[in-house]
């Protein structure tokens, strides 16, 4: 069926508006103001130009208090002025695209990765990933969980083969700095995995062994749990082959026990 383009008027208002209520500049918000009558109508109690500052007033606010709730430790370490002030580069270069205020902080590493230039920034790139996480998590789909007692006996016999998926409510995060990230003195370089997920209809994390969190990651991109499994320990040493043989076993019973799998189809 043939979706006819929307009427270049209401297009032309439609991008007006957008730029009529983003815009930063008080140079252009007045100058948006003086044309407010072309597009928009008064009511009995407010002009056009009255109308319009209702949401020229209330976008940035807006915005601002969306992404200190999300991002609650980036405000911590810089100061809300400093973080405000990032944020308002941030949605100037990355605007939001959706409907919501849940993925407004959806391209914030992305900012700091590519124009963020602190001496900080490592640090700063893994904080926001480290926040953003926690937001995917909270919101994202969580399919019928890995159970292995609704397997068919041709899929028990091939477990470790079976095209095993990742809920998309599980993260799984190298961490390269200390625990705690709400100071800046405790900013040592380390080396850790945490994996984020839903417990509970709540948000936890806890840390796991770097060879756990190396082979989540290639699950996570598609490998079945033999390949996974493999795939780290030809690039491991000796020391963890014998910690990974010791105790996968394990590391995948726990992750089937807090539901971390999904459960593969009856044809898989």
């Amino acid at each position: 069926m043939h979706n006819p383009d929307p009427p270049k008027e209401l297009v032309a208002l439609q991008e007006w508006f957008s730029q009529a209520v983003t815009c930063s500049s008080n140079e252009l918000k007045s100058e948006h103001m003086k044309i407010a009558q072309n597009f928009i109508e008064s009511s009995q109690s407010l002009n056009s130009t009255e109308r319009l500052e209702v949401y020229m007033n209330d976008y940035w606010p807006r915005c601002f208090n969306a992404l200190e709730e999300d991002f609650p430790l980036l405000v911590s370490y810089f100061g809300e002025e400093k973080f405000r002030a990032l944020m308002q580069d941030y949605l100037t270069k990355f605007p939001s695209t959706s409907f919501t205020l849940y993925f407004i902080g959806k391209r914030l590493p992305q900012f700091f990765e590519t124009h963020y230039h602190g001496t900080d920034k490592e640090f700063i790139c893994e904080l926001s990933q480290y926040e953003w996480n926690y937001c995917s998590v909270a919101v994202a789909k969580e399919e019928a969980a890995f159970n292995p007692a609704l397997l068919s006996d041709n899929q028990k016999q091939q477990l470790l083969t079976l095209p095993i998926s990742l809920q998309a409510s599980v993260c799984i995060m190298p961490r390269h700095y200390q625990r705690s990230y709400t100071h800046k003195e405790s900013n040592e370089k380390i080396s850790t995995s945490v994996v984020i997920y839903r417990k509970n209809n709540k948000v936890v994390e806890e840390p796991i062994p770097v060879q756990l969190g190396n082979i989540l990651t290639r699950i996570q991109q598609g490998d079945c749990i033999q390949a996974a499994v493999e795939s780290v320990v030809q690039n491991a040493s000796s020391n963890d082959i014998i910690y990974i043989e010791q105790h996968i076993e394990q590391w995948l019973a726990h992750c089937v026990e807090n539901q971390f799998f999904v459960q593969p189809k009856k044809g898989d």
